[in-house]
């Protein structure tokens, strides 16, 4: 077979590739082992043991127990589904990852730090290859939703790589093709042709390349995740920590902010981007203070949240 024939049986088997299966291994195993599914197991295997009156088996024990049934049960699944998916996610330059989540069940026994599974870009130019062999006007809806959970989890999973560490290659290989990547599902959802709607985490991905490009995303991304890069609302948790919090957990909340504005700071090239995260802090600061101020005398915190909120405030104030 000459390099022609086979570049385009290459071209039929991408073609045909859909990834919502991928996706829904994906989605079974975070909702199998979500913390919803292991407290519900910490606690059933725990009522059986009260149940077996013979059982001299101790809380911390069943817990104990139950948390490593799962983690075996996990390890299986896992191995279950790279065997089902392995050629596939191999063929389009993606793996399965799988990470701590942002969750921990606290018992009488150990502590259990949720996992999550991901998918990585493993190999970019493959992903790439696989989006260019697609036709927008031929692609099935089944590969578009596909499409369309992948970048999500690509997403998420990119939110989680240290940009302190340029010599993450994970972090190297999906910098290197996500510009291609957004161009190829703008060019699959009839992005310029105003038809459908582009999946949000590619308008997010797009953000993010754009202040690579300007030379402070490291710093976006940290002033984004305290919500800093958006005017105050006055609603929600974030910059409104002292609505449900101890004192402790306040100060360490505005210690991360005052953090946070240093790093902007110190890079040139972020100044429009200081200017307006100082600038929403400031104005979380003053409503918190009022927030704070209207407090009954009989609150225990409130002297030391107006404390700390006005100190911070004057750190504001030195830089």
């Amino acid at each position: 077979m000459d390099s022609e024939k086979i570049y385009k049986q290459e071209l039929i088997n991408l073609t045909g590739i859909d990834t919502s299966e991928v996706v829904s291994l994906l989605k079974n195993y975070n909702e199998q082992f979500g913390m919803g599914k292991t407290l519900a197991r910490i606690i059933l295997s725990s009522l059986k043991s009260q149940q077996n009156e013979e059982s001299h088996t101790s809380n911390s024990d069943t817990e104990t127990s139950a948390t490593n049934d799962q983690a075996a049960e996990q390890l299986l699944t896992f191995s279950d589904m790279k065997t089902q998916s392995s050629a596939l996610l191999d063929t389009i330059g993606l793996e399965f990852q799988p990470i701590d989540a942002n969750w921990v069940l606290v018992g009488s026994g150990e502590d259990h730090t949720g996992s999550e599974m991901r998918l990585n870009l493993k190999d970019g130019p493959r992903f790439v290859a696989y989006l260019k062999a697609l036709d927008p006007e031929t692609i099935t809806e089944s590969q578009k939703e596909g499409l369309r959970e992948i970048i999500v989890v690509l997403t998420n999973q990119f939110n989680s790589y240290d940009l302190d560490d340029s010599n993450d290659d994970r972090l190297l290989e999906f910098m290197g093709s996500v510009s291609t990547i957004i161009d190829e599902y703008k060019r699959l959802f009839h992005f310029n042709e105003g038809t459908e709607v582009l999946p949000e985490a590619v308008t997010i991905l797009e953000t993010y390349l754009s202040y690579a490009r300007k030379g402070y995303l490291r710093e976006y991304r940290k002033v984004e995740a305290l919500q800093l890069h958006r005017p105050f609302t006055g609603k929600g948790f974030i910059l409104r920590w002292h609505t449900d919090a101890t004192p402790g957990y306040l100060r360490e909340k505005w210690d991360l902010v005052i953090d946070t504005l240093k790093t902007v700071f110190d890079n040139p090239k972020a100044r429009e981007l200081y200017d307006i995260a100082r600038n929403n802090a400031l104005q979380a600061l003053e409503s918190a203070i009022q927030e704070v101020s209207a407090l009954p005398d009989t609150n225990n915190n409130k002297q030391k949240f107006l404390s700390i909120l006005q100190g911070t405030q004057s750190r504001l104030s030195e830089f």
